[in-house]
C-alpha cells in the first residue's frame, strides 16, 4: 500500500491545476494550510505580475492610505493593483473598502451570488449595517442557520435577521 500524498504534493498539484494521483484508499488526516501575509517584496512582485506600473508610487500609496492590511492578502492585493493600473492612484481606506465591497456585490459566479437580483445600493447599505453590528457588538462571526451544526461561539455571532428585519427570510433566514 502506498503512503498518502504529502501536503507538498497536494499543494503542487493544486497550483498546477492537476488532480493529485490517487493512491490506495487509506484514512487520511486533513491538511490545514495557512498562508502567511505577503511581505513588501512579494507585494511588489505580485503587483508587477498584475501589470502595475510605477511600483515605488504604488508602495507609497499603500503607505499613505494605510492599506497594508489589504496589500498583504493576495485577493485584496489583486484588487488594489487593478485599481492602481486603471486609475493611476489608490484611494483612501474608506474608498478602497467601498470599491471592494461594490465589486464583490457584482461578482457573477454562481457560487458567489444569490439567484434573486438584489439592488446594489440596498445590498451595500445592508453590508454597512452588518459591518456596524459586527464592530459595535464586538462580534467576529455571523450566525448561519443550520440544525445540524451548533456554534461553539454561542452568543459571539450576530443574527442577520435581527440586523436586517425588513429583508425576506429567503434571503436572510432566521437563526
Amino acid at each position: 500500500m502506498s503512503p498518502p500524498l504529502t501536503p507538498a504534493e497536494i499543494v503542487k498539484a493544486t497550483i498546477h491545476g492537476e488532480r493529485p494521483r490517487k493512491r490506495n484508499a487509506t484514512q487520511e488526516e486533513p491538511v490545514v494550510a495557512i498562508m502567511l501575509h505577503l511581505d513588501r517584496e512579494r507585494v511588489r512582485r505580485f503587483a508587477t505580475g498584475m501589470g502595475a506600473k510605477n511600483l515605488d508610487g504604488f508602495i507609497e500609496a499603500i503607505n499613505a492610505g494605510n492599506l497594508w492590511r489589504f496589500a498583504r492578502r493576495p485577493l485584496d492585493l489583486q484588487k488594489l493593483a487593478e485599481f492602481w493600473r486603471i486609475n493611476g492612484r489608490l484611494g483612501s481606506l474608506e474608498e478602497m473598502i467601498e470599491t471592494s465591497l461594490r465589486e464583490r456585490l457584482n461578482e457573477t459566479g454562481a457560487y458567489r451570488r444569490h439567484q434573486d437580483a438584489l439592488d446594489e445600493d440596498k445590498a451595500f447599505r445592508a453590508l454597512g449595517r452588518i459591518g456596524a453590528a459586527l464592530v459595535l457588538g464586538r462580534k467576529t462571526t455571523i450566525a448561519i442557520p443550520d440544525t445540524e451544526i451548533a456554534s461553539s461561539e454561542g452568543t459571539a455571532s450576530i443574527d442577520l435577521a435581527q440586523i436586517l428585519p425588513e429583508w425576506p427570510p429567503a434571503i436572510v433566514p432566521h437563526c
